[in-house]
């Protein structure tokens, strides 16, 4: 816009804006309405979009540096590929030691096999370990039900063709929100998700419509709980029979290492205490998630079914 020389270091520019653009989807400079007055609050005043405090940081600080004013100064490609590589990491997991996990092994990948994963996990954690087989067959042991219960959360088929199941980053970094109490503190997520999968009512990945059907000409009160539809954030849903007949789905919201609540003021540690506080009590009705055949094979599990208030 200045009719001066330009170089790589006007892609870089560009791709800030493009950055921004996607993060925000908005069009950027749409106040201006003249090329005159636009080129110079650009080129004379330095103007750049506004970024949001609610992006991630490393991404904000990223596109920051793209469109400083001194071309020089703007990082070059191969950083910027990099860096890339880090923030869809931080993008997609919130919690500080699992982004390093993931960094540490899979620097630029957004998915490894179901088993480099549980491999690299005993690692980090100080478990012995173990042959991955074991999974397959009944167990009482506490270290093989938690990986037990990992794969069912986390294995899944994955983007590139490959016969063994794979662990995708997005997905392993919503499991951690929902699971991971301790924001620093990595060694308490898997007695979580034992402790969360072996309720009679936790129904994880369950939709809307799975849930009224599941609920549907029960008694009043009969409820679950399953993951909200709401998949970037770490909201549990709690779907529950009333008097009139008609299934009441409340939001039960919940930040990555946070508190749990559904109405702002009432705030618990954990889903059971919230649950507990509204009145719930394990009354169980024929039924049982798909994670209770975890606990089943080996008869230590609760009974099954779904739970109403009394």
């Amino acid at each position: 816009m200045q009719f001066k020389e330009f170089n790589e270091k006007c892609d870089v520019y560009s791709f800030g804006i493009v950055l921004w653009e996607i993060a925000t989807r908005q069009e950027p400079f749409r106040h201006h309405q003249k090329f005159e007055e636009f080129r110079t609050a650009v080129c004379k005043y330095h103007e750049r979009p506004v970024i949001p405090d609610s992006l991630e940081p490393a991404l904000a600080d990223l596109i920051r540096r793209c469109w400083v004013p001194v071309p020089a100064e703007r990082p070059s490609f191969d950083t910027i590929n990099k860096e890339l590589d880090k923030i869809l990491v931080y993008v997609a997991v919130k919690i500080p030691w699992a982004r390093e996990f993931w960094i540490s092994h899979w620097p630029s990948l957004l998915e490894t096999t179901w088993s480099n994963f549980a491999k690299a996990l005993m690692s980090d954690l100080g478990i012995p370990p173990f042959d991955l087989s074991l999974l397959d067959h009944p167990s009482d042991d506490q270290v093989i039900i938690g990986f037990k219960c990992l794969k069912a959360l986390l294995a899944e088929k994955g983007a590139i063709p490959n016969p063994e199941l794979s662990v995708q980053l997005p997905t392993f970094g919503r499991v951690l929100g929902y699971f991971a109490d301790v924001y620093t503190d990595k060694s308490n997520f898997i007695t979580n998700i034992i402790e969360y999968l072996s309720q009679p009512w936790f129904y994880g990945n369950l939709s809307t419509n799975e849930s009224q059907e599941r609920l549907f000409s029960k008694p009043a009160g009969t409820f679950l709980v399953r993951f909200s539809s709401v998949p970037e954030q770490s909201w549990f849903t709690l779907s529950q029979m009333q008097e009139n007949g008609s299934i009441k789905h409340q939001r039960v919201k919940h930040a990555a290492g946070g508190t749990y609540y559904i109405t702002e003021g009432e705030e618990f540690n954990t889903l059971p205490e919230l649950l507990t506080a509204k009145g719930y009590t394990l009354t169980v009705a024929p039924g049982g998630s798909k994670y209770h055949t975890i606990f089943s094979q080996f008869g230590s599990s609760p009974e099954h079914g779904y739970v109403g208030s009394s």
